[in-house]
């Protein structure tokens, strides 16, 4: 019998570990929150080893006399329940009652979770953004994500949609509303509310309002005046509300109604829902809602706080015919802001640092005076555009003398120095700076919003090897976040910090989703020096593990030609990497390594250029010096002068250290590394750090490609060799392995002489100091 394709999720495993003869199972959800799917999953994997099950999906659709049989199964058999409402009706409660079943209740699905289910149940791929959709649309409820992935199988694959989802037509027809209700405009009220997220307004709703995937396949149904009518009165019912009932989200939903709405003339309420769902927009950093809603304010008032809105949105996305509309208005604080904007398209879109820079210091005698807030803009700006030039000192240099004047630094000035510490390796130093800015103002604002300050904190930790911080997961949620936000800059920046991350862990396939979303992300946002930087990340994944038939795997843009030169030289060492993927002679890979090694000395890249003369000493090569900045902290500063003597022992030590700290690819490389120097001079010691090489690399999703890890040349032990050997060295007889392990006498003399011969060893009192140096690792 085939293995259920949902036998892996661990609401399955728990059943199928507890379900027996005597020990029913009730599996609890909201409901589509998975009771029906797990049952039916476990009582697959449960019969396929033999076991006589019944299964009962729904208890409460049940009979009487179909819950006695149960009652009576459940003595001799895995009885599995469902109850997928809130309060089992009398029937099921009584049941439950006699029978004291374990119960299992199924937690949603987080994004990784959904991917796999729709690429399980469909047959086919699904990306993150997929995935991220269909959570949306089920928050992330198990039956429901089933329902949602047999319905995209069958549907246009190009634009993934609920439009004419079945279930919730059928959920629609059995409910006191009858069919009828599709068309009723207090349903599309109720449903685009609910999909929106915007439970004031959402009401109590039809029938099935418990599930989000209904609200969310109606929507995509509802069309043309059906749906203005419904987004006219949910307006309406807005504007009734006191203002303190709607949180940011919802605010800015609303503002997003009225938008839709399109209407000819802007009254009050609409002001009003617009300007708070403006403020909402930038506060949690939604910037092409803050575009679209600052764009239909500018267009119906041409008032300064429209313009100054909509120029600060459009900095975040590409060139747009808005500004030049914009750029008419007669007023120097918007006329600063025009210039920040355009600057900043001729940097990350053009690629013209000096165009960028000349319009942030133009200016003479003639211009209009400049207002301080202004002037800081623009000089905050500038220092942001030469630390992405790869002059993280100058930028410094250039905030300094705020700095030295104890005047408060914009969070916008703060972004860049953390930035400017981080690429330093000044880790300590940047989640200082981070914890002083925050002790000194309740909110920063966007450039320093709570996510912001969260990811810096995560990458600086991650960098620096401080996994008591928990980096990796503190990114996943960020991802998730950036998801729900849909702001493309965002999405490419904690991407690129989750996939890099992902990747050092050796969470390949993890890494290469993320890096692919950032890639997508930076791109959208018309900042290809961005995505140039993402692509080769990409790329070095790629390069230890091969993409799925099928994967798309964008082509890294050739990085020198873009203005953004921050980060470059981790570029080049991954040429490095994917060259020696590729076979290139020894001597290439040289020359790019010491190419990459000078470009993090140029742009005091400190803890990549350790990382390239790491990769120097793991090529066989002579190692250069990395950046020397007495302020620099982290693993890999730590790790570099035990590596730099390319000596067995000192190597086995950073590459055990790198292990502990969240550097799992590099150090198990580096162990690697040890254990051939070891090959030829001490082959029992070789063999022990290669097992330890072994267990580094196991949890890893896919091995590591031969050109970064090739442990074929050296012997390891088996499972069961190294199970005998334990038990012998331990002071076992022969007899008593066999009989402990159930095996023959002749077997254990079998694995024992291979133990022997592989290990280099000939007693007992050798094999235990082989074990015992090899437990004290």
């Amino acid at each position: 019998m085939a293995v259920h394709p949902l036998a892996w999720l661990p609401s399955v495993r728990a059943v199928v570990a507890t379900a027996g003869p005597g020990s029913p199972v009730l599996v609890r959800s909201a409901p589509g929150g998975g009771c029906r799917a797990v049952v039916e999953a476990a009582s697959v994997v449960l019969a396929a080893e033999g076991h006589d099950v019944q299964a009962v999906p729904e208890i409460d659709a049940l009979s009487e006399s179909q819950l006695l049989d149960a009652r009576r199964a459940a003595r001799v058999a895995s009885v599995l329940l469902g109850a997928g409402a809130g309060e089992p009706g009398p029937g099921a409660a009584s049941l439950a009652a006699y029978l004291r079943p374990v119960e299992i209740v199924v937690a949603p699905l987080d994004v990784d979770g959904v991917r796999t289910v729709v690429e399980a149940v469909s047959g086919g791929g699904c990306d993150d953004e997929q995935a991220h959709r269909v959570r949306t649309w089920t928050a992330g409820r198990l039956d429901d994500v089933v329902d949602v992935a047999h319905h995209l199988r069958t549907g246009d694959d190009a634009a993934p949609s609920l439009a004419g989802f079945g279930p919730t037509a059928a959920r629609l027809a059995g409910s006191p509303e009858g069919e009828a209700a599709r068309f009723d405009p207090d349903v599309h009220r109720w449903a685009i509310a609910a999909a929106a997220g915007v439970g004031a307004l959402a009401g109590s709703g039809p029938s099935p309002a418990d599930r989000p995937v209904d609200a969310a396949a109606l929507v995509a149904d509802v069309a043309g005046p059906d749906r203005r009518r419904a987004l006219r009165a949910l307006v309406d019912a807005a504007a009734g509300l006191d203002r303190g009932t709607l949180g940011l989200h919802e605010r800015l939903v609303v503002g997003a109604w009225w938008g839709e709405l399109d209407e000819p003339e802007l009254g009050p309420a609409e002001l009003d829902a617009l300007l708070e769902a403006l403020g909402a927009a930038f506060t949690l950093n939604r910037n092409p809602d803050a575009i679209r809603v600052a764009a239909r304010l500018w267009q119906a008032r041409h008032e300064h706080f429209a313009a100054v809105g909509l120029v600060a949105a459009l900095a975040r996305g590409g060139p747009s015919a808005l500004l030049d509309d914009v750029a008419s208005v007669d007023d120097p604080v918007v006329a600063d802001w025009v210039r920040f904007t355009r600057a900043t398209w001729r940097f990350y879109c053009e690629h013209d640092p000096d165009a960028a820079v000349d319009l942030l210091t133009a200016g003479d005698d003639t211009s209009p005076p400049r207002g301080p807030a202004e002037q800081v803009l623009l000089d905050d700006a500038l220092a942001t555009f030469v630390l992405h030039l790869g002059r993280p000192g100058d930028a410094e240099a250039h905030l300094a003398p705020r700095l030295a004047a104890d005047t408060a630094l914009t969070p916008f000035a703060v972004n860049t120095l953390v930035l400017a510490d981080i690429v330093r390796a000044r880790h300590r130093r940047a989640i200082d700076r981070l914890a002083a800015e925050l002790d000194s103002r309740l909110d920063p604002g966007p450039n320093l919003s709570s996510d912001r300050y969260r990811f810096f904190r995560a990458v600086a930790a991650s960098q620096a090897g401080w996994v008591d911080l928990d980096p990796a997961a503190e990114l996943e949620e960020l991802y998730r976040d950036a998801l729900d936000q849909g702001d493309e800059w965002t999405i490419g920046w904690v991407g690129w910090g989750a996939g890099v991350v992902a990747a050092r862990e050796g969470r390949f396939d993890t890494a290469r989703r993320r890096l692919r979303r950032s890639v997508d992300g930076f791109t959208r946002a018309d900042r290809l020096g961005f995505a140039s930087w993402a692509a080769w990340e990409l790329d070095a994944v790629s390069a230890v593990t091969a993409p799925p038939p099928g994967a798309r795997r964008p082509a890294p843009v050739d990085h020198p030609h873009h203005a953004v030169a921050f980060g470059r030289s981790a570029a080049e060492l991954t040429r490095a990497r994917t060259g020696r993927a590729a076979g290139a002679p020894a001597a290439s890979v040289s020359a790019v390594l010491a190419g990459a090694l000078a470009t993090a000395h140029r742009q005091s890249e400190a803890s990549t250029s350790v990382e390239i003369c790491i990769e120097q000493v793991l090529a066989g090569l002579d190692a250069g010096e990395p950046v020397d900045d007495p302020a620099v902290d982290g693993v890999l500063i730590e790790v570099w002068p035990a590596v730099r003597t390319n000596t067995p022992e000192r190597l086995e030590e950073a590459g055990a250290r790198l292990l502990d700290c969240g550097w799992a690819v590099l150090g198990a490389r580096v162990l690697a590394r040890s254990a051939e120097i070891q090959r030829t001079r001490d082959p029992r010691q070789a063999t022990r750090v290669l097992q330890l090489v072994r267990r580094a690399v196991a949890p890893f999703d896919q091995p590591l490609a031969p050109w970064a890890l090739d442990p074929g040349v050296l012997p390891t032990l088996s499972p069961r060799e190294l199970e005998v050997a334990r038990a012998v060295a331990g002071g076992a007889s022969r007899d008593e392995v066999a009989a402990a392990l159930v095996l023959s006498r002749r077997t254990v003399d079998s694995h024992l002489q291979r133990v022997y011969a592989k290990l280099g060893v000939s007693s007992r009192s050798e094999l235990r100091s082989w074990l015992g140096e090899r437990a004290d690792r």
